[in-house]
């Protein structure tokens, strides 16, 4: 399973089918470090960083340093608004995945990320080039309002080097994504439909679709609260407390 850290629900955009976790307040610095160390201890060698938005914590400079100085391989999702003020931080990772679901702007701002999320994207990926070291990819949420769009990103991908881009269908697992979702969610039809213009466009990069299935398969989360949390029948099943419990089985 990949290991993704939602190190803070808050968040620089509004995304009205985000799923990520709304009621929650940030760990205490030393609280996030704790976490940190028993994630050293289990020896896990890669680890994400997601949200809402990581880059709005505090001490995350200082949380990927220590983590990438115990060789851990390091991942940030964001929506690439901050990146060129957290330039620093950028020597720590080894992966940065940037989350566009088009370039049209006003379906990215009826989406909730702003008409200058592209431009957004654009100036993020000009910073995140300049560290060699940097593997950068995307995210995309295929939804009812841009699914009939996301080909035509294909020329950006190009354009970007993408070394990969994961495709999500749009999960109505918490939060907004709930109370939106006959807005936008999409049927497994066209879910496929999808995947197969994406595969018949032949794209020079790795490409990896995520159905609900894959959800709950693929990921194991820490929550904003420090919470070990699975994915199982769309929904979110606690199955431990990092501040708490010993979990090193789950990491095993």
């Amino acid at each position: 399973m990949e290991l993704c850290w939602l190190t803070t629900g808050r968040c620089n955009q509004k995304c009205n089918y985000c799923d990520r976790f709304h009621s929650t307040k940030d760990l205490k610095d030393k609280e996030y470090f704790f976490i940190l160390d028993k994630i050293i201890r289990y020896d896990v060698k890669h680890l994400t960083f997601g949200g809402g938005e990581s880059l709005l914590i505090n001490c995350f400079e200082q949380i990927v340093k220590k983590a990438s100085d115990n060789g851990i391989h390091l991942k940030l999702v964001t929506n690439g608004q901050l990146i060129p003020l957290y330039d620093k931080v950028l020597k720590y990772l080894d992966e940065i995945t940037l989350s566009i679901d088009s370039v049209d702007d006003i379906i990215n701002d009826r989406l909730g990320r702003g008409v200058n999320h592209r431009i957004n994207i654009e100036n993020a990926i000009k910073v995140i080039r300049t560290h060699k070291n940097i593997c950068l990819n995307i995210n995309t949420v295929a939804t009812k309002i841009n699914l009939n769009r996301i080909m035509e990103m294909r020329s950006e991908v190009e354009k970007w080097n993408i070394s990969k881009w994961r495709i999500f269908r749009f999960c109505p697992l918490r939060g907004t994504a709930i109370k939106n979702q006959s807005i936008y969610e999409i049927s497994e039809n066209e879910f496929q439909n999808l995947i197969d213009g994406i595969h018949s466009m032949n794209l020079n990069c790795n490409i990896q679709f995520r159905n609900y299935d894959d959800m709950e398969k693929k990921y194991l989360l820490i929550n904003p609260e420090g919470k070990l949390c699975i994915s199982k029948d769309m929904k979110d099943t606690v199955v431990g407390d990092m501040l708490k419990d010993d979990l090193r089985h789950w990491f095993a």
